[in-house]
């Protein structure tokens, strides 16, 4: 887990470099904000990493959702 304070610009190669150094085998996880600026950013994020398995999670307003990313993290998901 990587954690940064940084610029949209930076996130997006934080989140290239991390990917490419974990490689394609690992599945990236990333939580996806409600409504349709949550969508777009998501959508945006698969696009720019296109060639990795990712997967946006929509938040479901629960606490819950916070163990689960957590959970995602043990089992090789890298989460952002």
């Amino acid at each position: 887990m990587l954690r940064a304070r940084a610029n949209p610009d930076n996130v997006e190669r934080l989140l290239l470099d991390t990917a490419a150094q974990d490689g394609t085998k690992v599945r990236i996880g990333f939580s996806q904000d409600p409504g349709q600026a949550g969508e777009s950013q998501a959508q945006h994020l698969v696009r720019v990493l296109s060639g990795f398995s990712v997967t946006p999670a929509a938040e479901s307003g629960d606490d819950g959702g916070w163990f689960e990313s957590g959970s995602l993290h043990l089992r090789g998901v890298q989460t952002f």
